[in-house]
């Protein structure tokens, strides 16, 4: 039995101090654009599950986000600021006790980034939370950041199809920030390496508690796409069951040829045996070869 929740959601931005170099009033630029997403209700479950988990570690705590994602902790971190990966030479040592980054670009600015999360995060109680994709681009990254902690754990994050009984009140809720306590059965395993993210926790002293997130939604893409999945099966387990009865048909027919080759092989050998058996047919035999023969020298001089 486990506890989850999914404790975050998108609220107003909250104003905070921006540690780019832009003034307050500025925006920052924008962040890479995020591959193409096939169906948006589970990439957004995808990215409230990390979220919650992130305002789980955020409450009362000095907080830094990277990239995207400050509009979730607003209200929720005692100070928040938000900057880019490529812009960490600029906080100080331990100035922050929780920074919290959702890549999806494994850039130059990554690579620069990421070993500097330790040095920003307070020397005891300081954590680090590094979402990246489950693709070998995102390797080094993850080393580096293993590298300079003094503890990691690694969070495998999926997606799993779950059948949830609720009240009436929860059953009509579509807001993420109020988290459902439930007790969670898991009926599918996975091995490690086949998650779709690696969410991964730095530390320089204990870990933080924390709990396993469940975000859940309703996808009529997904239900499209098991539908057709359906209809694709029905078609070909028909389409196999055809292709059994043609093997058999074509099975028969070669057994037919097999036996009617199996015959004329056994009647020429006979009448060669027969041939052989008899002089005057050997003669004959011969004779008409050099008549073929002759014939066919004579054509070809004629043809000259």
């Amino acid at each position: 039995m486990a506890e989850v929740s999914a404790e975050a959601t998108e609220t107003a931005p909250q104003e905070g101090a921006v540690l780019n170099g832009s003034s307050p009033d500025q925006s920052p630029p924008a962040p890479p654009a995020p591959p193409a997403i096939a169906d948006e209700a589970v990439a957004a479950a995808e990215r409230i599950a990390f979220l919650a988990l992130a305002s789980e570690l955020a409450r009362g705590r000095n907080v830094l986000v990277i990239d995207d994602g400050a509009s979730a902790l607003a209200g929720i971190a005692a100070h928040l600021d938000s900057t880019e990966i490529g812009a960490l030479d600029t906080p100080a040592d331990g100035a922050y006790d929780l920074v919290v980054a959702d890549l999806i670009v494994a850039d130059d600015g990554a690579a620069f980034g990421v070993p500097q999360l330790a040095r920003i995060v307070g020397a005891e109680a300081g954590v680090a939370l590094l979402r990246v994709p489950n693709r070998p681009e995102f390797a080094p990254l993850l080393d580096a950041f293993t590298a300079t902690f003094a503890r990691t754990l690694t969070l495998r994050q999926h997606n799993w199809v779950a059948s949830a009984l609720l009240d009436d009140a929860m059953f009509a809720n579509d807001d993420p920030s109020r988290a459902v306590a439930a007790s969670v059965r898991k009926m599918a395993a996975a091995q490690p390496g086949d998650e779709l993210y690696q969410v991964v926790i730095g530390a320089h002293g204990a870990f933080p508690d924390f709990r396993p997130q469940l975000a859940m939604t309703r996808s009529v893409v997904l239900r499209e796409m098991i539908a057709e999945l359906q209809i694709t099966r029905e078609r070909a387990e028909a389409e196999l069951v055809d292709a059994k009865a043609e093997n058999v048909d074509q099975a028969a027919r070669i057994r037919e040829l097999e036996e009617e080759l199996a015959w004329y092989d056994e009647h020429n050998l006979a009448v060669r045996a027969t041939v052989e058996a008899k002089p005057w047919a050997m003669n004959l035999l011969s004779l008409w070869s050099s008549i073929v023969s002759i014939t066919s020298r004579a054509r070809n001089v004629l043809r000259g």
